[in-house]
């Protein structure tokens, strides 16, 4: 009844504006009419906040005391919010081997003129697909390499974007993490360490390191994946030898204000997909300002800004910690490193056919509330640039998924 009145008033109101002003008792009735409205859709969507309630409600979250959730005193959610959340679909590049002697030419500063010109004729397509017929999987992924022996330089390009240079001199120590940590910068709330460390060729700090991997990804690699801005998330600084260390460096990709989640989540047991893939890059350092390990970790990713969509409301940060807090009721303090908005990356493929980063397939890029836990247990393969313990809430459903493996 109170609905069909409404829309009579309104039908009403509209027939008469020409004619005369509202009168006082009928706009007070509808001023009346319209608060209780926005104060049930308030109550029944309560969970849900519009981009300018996001912030105020984070900073009363985070101010809380909780009886069994545990945070730093410093963390990123006070300056992680994007003017806008969105959701948008994103897609791996194709054919992108077309273009490896140009990407070997934007690393041969790293790598030596020399060598790439000795080198770049002996490159070879290899198929890493998967041919199997019991399980009916046939796919090819092709990539274009220089592996050589002899001088230790591997280049290798990706049909899919995949991008990975190591130079001779870094060979041994590429995969080498077991090396003694000096320093571990993460996250880089503050400007980064001003500690000197003796790298192969001399002394440098870990801040000259960072600024100088952000100008190169954010100048010469941005040209390769010109959707996104690229910023250093952590380094750490490994012994290399008696007398020289090299920095080991995590860099992640933003999509305007959003950061691309560099987890690795792993496989549920059965399943045949991968849930999510990570967006983020490995870089080690050895010499002054030069890129001697560098690997994308997976493709380079396109945005299909005909998918992008703003969230008109997103689960609320005080409510996603009240759930997280209900599941973990049993547990004796989840310690948590940080809080930000990030994007989860999940392919949308069929395993038959294709591999989570095969070239061409479409990405489903969701904004979540990210909470990497402070009391993992990181090994070689996740050392600092794959969060191995996360926790993640749906910006648009409010589900709730963890990582403790």
């Amino acid at each position: 009844m109170k609905k069909i009145l409404a829309v009579s008033v309104c039908f009403l109101l509209f027939i008469l504006a020409g004619c005369r002003e509202m009168p006082d008792e009928v706009a007070k009735q509808a001023e009346t009419y319209h608060m209780e409205r926005e104060v049930t859709e308030k109550e029944k969507t309560r969970e849900y906040l519009g981009r300018k309630e996001l912030s105020a409600d984070a900073e009363q979250a985070l101010s809380k005391e909780y009886e069994n959730l545990y945070f730093p005193e410093k963390m990123t959610a006070e300056y992680a919010l994007p003017e806008k959340i969105l959701s948008v679909e994103m897609k791996i590049a194709e054919n992108f081997t077309d273009r490896f002697e140009e990407v070997g030419a934007d690393f041969v500063k790293f790598a030596g003129e020399e060598l790439w010109n000795q080198k770049k004729d002996e490159a070879e397509v290899r198929d890493y697909g998967i041919k199997n017929e019991e399980m009916g999987i046939y796919f090819e992924d092709f990539t274009k390499c220089i592996d050589d022996e002899e001088s230790k330089y591997h280049l290798e390009v990706g049909e899919n974007g995949f991008v990975c240079q190591i130079v001779p001199m870094a060979r041994e120590l590429a995969f080498e993490m077991q090396k003694k940590c000096l320093e571990n910068n993460y996250p880089l709330y503050e400007p980064a360490s001003e500690v000197e460390y003796r790298l192969a060729d001399g002394v440098y700090t870990v801040r000259q390191a960072v600024e100088d991997v952000e100008e190169w990804m954010n100048t010469v690699w941005k040209k390769y994946e010109p959707d996104f801005d690229y910023r250093v998330n952590a380094v750490s600084v490994y012994q290399a030898d008696e007398e020289t260390c090299f920095f080991s460096i995590d860099v992640v990709k933003f999509y305007k204000g959003i950061m691309l989640s560099n987890v690795d989540w792993p496989r549920d047991e059965g399943e045949m997909t991968e849930k999510y893939i990570y967006g983020g890059f490995y870089i080690q350092m050895h010499r002054q300002g030069s890129i001697d390990v560098f690997s994308n970790l997976g493709a380079i990713l396109t945005v299909d800004e005909k998918t992008e969509r703003e969230l008109a409301e997103s689960y609320a940060l005080s409510a996603a910690l009240q759930k997280i807090e209900q599941e973990f009721a049993s547990f004796h303090g989840l310690k948590i490193q940080d809080v930000d908005v990030r994007y989860i990356l999940k392919p949308l493929y069929d395993y038959h056919m294709s591999d989570p980063c095969s070239a061409g397939v479409k990405i489903d890029a969701r904004p979540v509330w990210g909470l990497p836990l402070a009391d993992r247990e990181r090994s070689v393969r996740e050392a600092n640039y794959q969060m191995a313990h996360m926790v993640f809430v749906d910006m648009q459903t409010g589900d709730l998924e963890y990582n403790l493996q």
